[in-house]
């Protein structure tokens, strides 16, 4: 049982982030079947994309879209990249192409460490547009990944300038700060997260996790019992290549072990019991073997 933790996000890299829409493309065949798209599933939308491709041979922007109904519609990850790469092979400066091209080189790698390629990638796309959201939280994430949080938190701290109310930034930065061994401005960053998302339950978990580390379980037992809470409001928390099982046993088990901290014995054994149960459910566990 992991008795502390600290999850890193994983952030959709989309073309945009929520609060930045795409702007019209000024292709108004594309623009109208991006709107029809708006009300289609993956598939039809990838056929009303691919009409409009043939029909517009020379244009990054088909070739974009269709990467990226390719690439969020879970259809074929390969043909996203082709998509990607012919985009950019009729526009180098696309920097959504490049974004996102970035995030699959990243994804095809994952288990093997981080792309230099991708790295390559986003770099690109924040020569090209410094203020590109995703480029610079994907280069963030990855310097965080290779253990340069010094590098990484210059990134954060760049995006909370432009987004200081994005609970996913505030978020992240935390999580650098934290490797960083900068407990208090890391849980000032949980902090204002919260106050933006309040079932946040990654956030809630790596602040609790800071309190029990650091010497004050009864906050720490808040923010777990907070964080169930959460779980049971909005679904799992998954942190990166995380187990939504894992997150729920383990926020059990930390409780546990806080509670016991406290003096609390039988709400600590309790808490303890919910995790393995949660875990035998779900097979992580085999009940023979307790």
């Amino acid at each position: 049982m992991r008795s502390y933790t600290v999850l890193l996000a994983v952030l959709i890299t989309a073309a945009q982030a929520q609060d930045e829409p795409l702007p019209p493309t000024g292709l108004p065949l594309l623009d109208d079947a991006v709107e029809q798209c708006s009300h289609s599933g993956a598939l039809e939308c990838y056929a009303l994309l691919a009409e409009v491709a043939e029909r517009l041979p020379g244009e990054a922007w088909p070739q974009f879209y269709l990467g990226l109904v390719l690439h969020q519609g879970g259809i074929d990850a390969a043909e996203a990249t082709r998509a990607y790469e012919r985009a950019l092979a009729l526009d180098p400066g696309h920097v959504d192409a490049l974004c996102n091209l970035g995030k699959m080189r990243s994804d095809a790698v994952r288990a093997e460490g981080p792309s230099d390629a991708a790295v390559a990638l986003w770099t690109r796309a924040l020569e090209i547009d410094p203020r590109h959201r995703m480029a610079r939280v994907n280069l963030a994430l990855d310097l965080h990944r290779r253990g340069r949080f010094d590098a990484a938190t210059v990134h954060w701290d760049e995006l909370l300038r432009r987004h200081p109310a994005d609970p996913e930034v505030l978020y992240n930065a935390g999580v650098t700060r934290a490797h960083r061994g900068e407990v208090p401005v890391a849980a000032d960053l949980y902090q204002a997260c919260l106050e933006r998302a309040p079932d946040h339950v990654e956030a809630r978990i790596n602040l609790a996790a800071l309190y029990h580390k650091h010497g004050t379980p009864r906050d720490a037992v808040e923010h777990y019992r907070r964080a169930l809470d959460s779980l049971r409001r909005v679904g799992p928390a998954l942190g990166e290549d995380g187990d939504p099982a894992d997150a729920e046993t383990m926020i059990h088990g930390n409780l546990g072990v806080a509670l016991t901290q406290l003096g609390e014995g039988d709400e600590a054994v309790a808490a303890h019991a919910a995790g393995l149960r949660i875990a035998e459910a779900r097979g992580m566990v085999d009940a023979a073997d307790q």
